[in-house]
């Protein structure tokens, strides 16, 4: 029963957490989820906490320099010159490139649109094309913005000149795509007037500036009906290099995650000024030789800048495409995990985890979440850095941490948690705070009824109370109950065993109920020794304070009983009811007639084994019954009796009695009858048989009192 309530409960947890894990993943942005990535997987350097999960080993290609147009470069020519605004002469940019073509130069890329006129644009337009490892930018994401203004279009010619494009004077030149992004299919529909406009269609748009695409190609249409495609830039340098390149499995579609593999300031770069001041060709050939070189703006007021997702700081654009370029070049492109991987794979650690929350005790819960946590991270940013692959983090950790660990908790503390609650406040008081941990909330029921058990039950009484209480002003009283009934009640609980109630100086208990114990009986004799044990350490304690040192008997009976809740609808006690809760009550009575503490009966007896030391009392029949039972006095663990002579003579004589030999036995116990009690009272009951003044019928003893 516990277990299918159980499967239940954790059915219901799973499809609150599936649901807010479905809702989370539909709800949040791909922005958001893209800034997650970035936190959690491309964060590294600096000595941030991720990398102390794992730190990559992604490193830059020596292959790739980057050409900054920066401040410097921006200053020393404003200064050297009459440059009138922020745009470079083209005359510049043509000496620029003689001299990086000079030093074998693998690749160039301009990470800039030539957007305005210039009187020299003619002779750097010729220069570029004199050499056939040269794109230069341009731009359709500008295109969005600016849909609804006409372009300037020339009537004789098929081209039509936009701000996102360079000017005609550079077609024969390749052209690549400056912009990147994360995937975002939108059509972009031009609504120029006039019959000349050229821009009829993109295919795709793209914009991001964190961690996101970037956009291989994209398609625009001429008033001729022929689709133009434009890639970017690592695509463009690579296509005309490798003819085969776009046949790979990662081009098939027409963005592709940027490989990062560093932070800003990864790549080496040199100033634009410093370049066109350079005379020294063999230093030139020595920087730039064989390499691929970008050329782009660089921390200017014009701030073509982005957010590293490996820092979450600014970086240069230029960088972008050097990373993507870089990706390229060591054959580390990164591909992203299909959603529908992403959702298999939340949804079964969902499951997963419920079950894990759901069984561990609630102080590990947290740890455990935080563990999980901590791996989903190491495992996220081990695949990104091996097997160049990002998985989408942030569906994960909802699955793991999230919504599954406060989901679970939630639940468990106002749903599962709620009757468990219930039963410790109910069975607090009466046993051990372990044994409340372990209430099968399916076998005790908080509630009217009971079950038949097989469990022991305890009875002990001080001896001579009445006697002593009336010594004793109520304060001290009170003092002197308070401490014996703590004592001896620890020493019941430790044992885990159930106290049913105090009964004036009297304590009840019994064992095998509510947690299942096969040993009860044996628990239940030990507790009455561990009770006899502390008993000179507590009078130390009562006659410091001049009250009479106490003492007191144990009845231990074990057989069938009913147990559970008994009482009205509103008021009921978890106690035990039959013969044998009777019958333990009356054996602690005995222990006074026969002038000795501890009485177990004979089916306790049957179920300690040879645990303790013991000696069988007699055969007696409690008051109003006829059937007799054997009882037997428990006198500690067998190994704190070493002399058994006195009570091995008793039992010698126990024997003789059952066989009507009373003389004899008498005789016997009155040989003892100096050193032990219940020698005594049987050697007395011998003489008062003899004279017919007690019937005993088949070595039965009947008991005249309770």
């Amino acid at each position: 029963m516990r277990k299918l309530k159980n499967f239940k409960h954790i059915f219901i947890i799973i499809l609150l957490s599936l649901s807010f894990l479905f809702w989370g993943i539909l709800l949040f942005s791909e922005e958001f989820t893209n800034s997650m990535n970035g936190f959690f997987i491309y964060r590294t350097g600096n000595n941030i906490w991720q990398d102390t999960i794992y730190t990559h080993t992604l490193k830059t290609s020596d292959n790739i320099i980057l050409v900054n147009i920066d401040e410097q470069s921006i200053n020393s020519l404003q200064a050297n010159g009459d440059l009138k605004m922020l745009t470079i002469p083209k005359k510049i940019y043509a000496n620029l490139v003689d001299k990086i073509e000079w030093a074998w130069v693998k690749w160039i890329g301009f990470d800039i649109i030539f957007q305005n006129s210039d009187p020299d644009q003619n002779e750097f337009a010729k220069t570029l094309k004199k050499y056939k490892n040269i794109v230069i930018g341009a731009s359709y994401y500008s295109a969005n913005e600016d849909q609804n203004k006409t372009c300037i279009t020339d009537e004789t010619s098929w081209w039509i000149t936009c701000k996102w494009f360079p000017q005609v004077t550079y077609v024969s030149v390749p052209w690549w795509l400056v912009d990147v992004g994360m995937p975002n299919s939108r059509n972009i529909l031009t609504e120029n007037a006039g019959a000349f406009s050229r821009i009829t269609k993109f295919d795709i748009y793209t914009k991001n500036n964190l961690g996101g695409t970037e956009t291989i190609a994209g398609s625009w249409k001429n008033n001729l009906g022929l689709d133009t495609t434009l890639y970017s830039l690592g695509t463009e340098m690579l296509r005309l290099q490798d003819k085969n390149l776009l046949k790979r499995n990662e081009f098939r579609n027409n963005s592709l995650l940027n490989p990062y593999f560093g932070g800003p300031k990864s790549y080496k770069s040199i100033s634009f000024i410093d370049v066109i001041n350079m005379t020294n060709m063999s230093e030139l050939e020595k920087i730039f030789k064989w390499k691929y070189v970008l050329i782009g703006e660089s921390w200017t007021f014009i701030h073509d800048t982005i957010t590293s997702p490996v820092t979450g700081t600014a970086m240069d654009g230029v960088e972008l495409h050097a990373h993507f370029l870089d990706g390229l070049i060591q054959d580390k492109m990164l591909t992203k995990a299909p959603p529908i991987d992403i959702w298999i794979i939340s949804a079964f650690l969902t499951i997963i985890t419920i079950l894990f929350y759901f069984y561990l005790p609630n102080y590990l819960s947290p740890v455990f979440a935080i563990l999980v946590m901590t791996g989903i991270i190491w495992i996220s940013r081990y695949i990104y850095d091996i097997h160049r692959t990002l998985m989408d983090i942030f569906p994960l950790l909802l699955s793991v941490c999230i919504a599954t660990f406060p989901m679970t908790f939630i639940y468990r503390f106002f749903v599962v948690d709620n009757e468990k609650r219930y039963i410790e406040n109910a069975f607090g008081h009466y046993i051990d705070p372990k044994m409340v941990q372990m209430i099968d909330m399916e076998e005790v029921s908080v509630s009217l009824g009971g079950e038949q058990r097989d469990l022991s039950v305890f009875f002990s009484d001080i001896a001579g109370f009445t006697t002593i209480s009336e010594k004793l002003s109520p304060k001290d009283l009170f003092w002197l109950m308070s401490l014996y009934l703590s004592r001896m009640t620890e020493i019941l609980k430790k044992e885990w065993g159930t106290l049913d109630k105090y009964i004036g100086d009297a304590v009840m208990g019994f064992f095998w109920a509510p947690i299942a114990q096969s040993d009860h009986a044996i628990r239940a004799c030990r507790t009455a020794v561990e009770m006899r044990r502390i008993l000179p350490e507590l009078n130390k304690e009562i006659t410091a304070k001049w009250i009479q040192a106490v003492s007191f008997r144990v009845g231990i009976a074990s057989g069938d009983v009913m147990v559970g809740n008994i009482g009205s609808t509103d008021h009921f006690n978890y106690t035990v009811l039959g013969d044998t809760v009777n019958l333990a009550s009356r054996l602690e009575a005995t222990g006074k007639e026969y002038n000795m503490f501890v009485i177990i009966s004979e089916w306790t007896r049957k179920q300690i084994g040879d645990l303790f030391a013991l000696r069988e009392l007699d055969t007696i029949a409690v008051k109003w019954k006829t059937e007799g039972i054997r009882i037997f006095e428990l006198l500690g663990f067998k190994w704190d009796v070493w002399d058994r002579t006195m009570y091995d003579t008793y039992e010698k004589a126990l024997a003789l009695y059952r066989e009507w030999k009373y003389i004899e036995a008498g005789k016997i116990w009155e040989w003892q009858m100096d050193k032990d009690p219940v020698s005594t009272v049987m050697a007395l009951r011998c003489v008062e048989i003899i004279k017919w003044n007690i019937l005993v019928e088949n070595g039965v003893y009947h008991m005249t009192h309770k």
